[in-house]
């Protein structure tokens, strides 16, 4: 029996070795197999085993645009230029701005009104305008020369003829009803009488002397005395006034006048004609609108 032993062993071992190992060994590998090759790739999944599609990222916030820098200076008026940055502001051209002038060659505006006063040697007076467009003016005026007791109510239409930057040049009018009631206390030759005046004259301001209003102007008056055989006087005046804001709406000034009078018939004051004399007033402009 023991030379059998080891020939029955080796019969019943040759079956197990030629036999493949069990296919859920891990690490099996068949027998015809090559043991060195590449693993092969894991089979597609099924279309409906495939996992969802990413989803779409949202957008990106889009940053709000910078707020433009604050501007220093008052804005243009249409059709002009803005200043450029450190530039001065321009200098507001006269009438229809802060402070108006009714001496002045600029019109109120359309829709401005102002009221006016004046008082001085020999003259006290009050005025009131309305502005009617862009370039005219029209109101009333009351004017007395103190000295000889003349009195002229009328109305009045200015005009802007021309404007630049800093300057207006105007054409004014007033046309009335004209009294002298005969005060002797300064002119013993006067007397009483009554008629009509007319008064054209021309008027130029410039904002370029200083921080107020000059202004140059000429005046012709003509009045037409109806009683004592009646007469007609001529006394055209050169003056020059200056005005200066005191507040947005308020402005005040003087007057400096030169005039000459001539006079025939009624119209005529002894003493007082055919002589160059001056006057001086104080006035003082509100504009309302």
């Amino acid at each position: 029996m023991a030379p059998l032993a080891p020939a029955l062993l080796a019969l019943a071992l040759v079956p197990a070795l030629l036999e493949d190992p069990l296919p859920n060994r891990p690490g099996h590998v068949p027998s015809t197999a090559d043991p060195f090759a590449a693993p092969r790739a894991p089979p597609a999944p099924a279309a409906d085993l495939a996992p969802p599609p990413a989803r779409a990222a949202p957008p990106a916030p889009v940053p709000a645009p910078a707020p433009a820098p604050a501007r220093t200076a008052a804005a243009a008026p249409s059709g002009a230029a803005a200043p450029a940055e450190g530039e001065p502001a321009a200098r507001p051209a006269p009438g229809g701005g802060p402070a108006p002038s009714f001496l002045g060659g600029a019109s109120l505006g359309e829709g401005g009104m102002a009221a006016f006063a004046q008082a001085g040697y020999p003259v006290l007076g009050a005025a009131w305008a309305q502005g009617l467009g862009p370039a005219d003016d029209a109101g009333a005026l009351l004017r007395l020369d103190w000295t000889t007791s003349e009195m002229t109510v009328a109305g009045l239409w200015r005009h802007e003829l021309s404007r630049t930057f800093s300057s207006r040049l105007g054409f004014r009018l007033g046309a009335g009803l004209w009294a002298d009631f005969g005060a002797t206390w300064v002119w013993e030759g006067n007397g009483s009488n009554v008629g009509l005046q007319v008064a054209p004259g021309v008027a130029w301001s410039t904002l370029g002397a200083g921080p107020g209003l000059l202004t140059f102007s000429l005046d012709a008056p003509v009045t037409w005395a109806w009683q004592r055989g009646m007469g007609v006087a001529l006394a055209p005046e050169l003056a020059v006034a200056y005005e200066v804001p005191v507040a947005r709406e308020v402005s005040v000034g003087g007057r400096a006048v030169l005039w000459w009078r001539w006079a025939g018939g009624s119209a005529d004051v002894p003493g007082l004609d055919a002589t160059i004399r001056g006057a001086g007033v104080a006035t003082v402009t509100w504009r309302a609108f």
